[in-house]
């Protein structure tokens, strides 16, 4: 199996909120996390757990006197069976629903990279007091709306297929999550003597956003 394919977090700085409404946005990020103990209504259980970020591309912000779009991101469970939250996501965003046969197949994550979407974002507390500005849901771009250039480089990694380079541009906050997972145990000696390692993952092309069949 892929490290990409799968079948049946704060910024450093300070914090800028993006606004709340309905955005037009690309996914420029994909971090697949990896797998941790969880438990579930009194029974204990591993999850695979994946981070995707959007760019919000009409929503800009200043920083050190330049303007970038504002981003927002949702870290997900990874379960292609039929009532779980990542298959509804992603039937969502895709717009037409996964047969059977599609979903024991497998969807490859990392064709998320440069796609479009339509995000609604929502304001809500945390238990600390904090407020975030979470994504609430997703649908496919409007036909024949205009995007501008992506402006976030592409961020593509996955715990179960390690690439040394693709992990250093990830923030400390991603770098600390992943080395929580099951797998990093068998990828820390490899993380720690990075002058002995030579990645050779390409991230793939930005996925199409025009044709009859979604990309995912």
């Amino acid at each position: 199996m892929s490290g990409f394919t799968f079948s049946a977090a704060p910024s450093q700085g300070e914090y800028k909120l993006p606004p709340s409404g309905n955005h037009a946005a690309y996914c420029f990020g994909v971090v697949v996390l990896g797998s941790f103990d969880d438990e579930y209504q009194g029974q204990k259980k591993v999850v695979r757990k994946i981070r995707l970020d959007f760019e919000l591309v009409n929503e800009l912000m200043d920083v050190d006197g330049k303007q970038q779009p504002f981003s927002a991101n949702i870290q997900m469970n990874i379960s292609m069976f039929e009532n779980s939250n990542f298959r509804k996501f992603l039937e969502a965003w895709r717009g037409g629903r996964y047969t059977d046969e599609q979903a024991a197949a497998g969807v490859d994550v990392s064709k998320f990279v440069g796609h479009t979407a339509m995000i609604n974002l929502v304001h809500e507390p945390s238990k600390t007091g904090s407020v975030y500005a979470n994504i609430k849901s997703i649908a496919p771009l409007p036909k024949g709306m205009s995007m501008p250039a992506m402006f976030n480089e592409k961020r593509l990694y996955s715990v179960f297929q390690h690439d040394q380079a693709a992990f250093e541009v990830l923030s400390d906050y991603l770098k600390g999550k992943i080395a929580q997972s099951k797998e990093w145990a068998q990828i820390a000696p490899i993380q720690s003597q990075f002058d002995k390692f030579n990645g050779t993952q390409t991230p793939p092309p930005a996925a199409q956003t025009t044709g009859d069949e979604p990309p995912f």
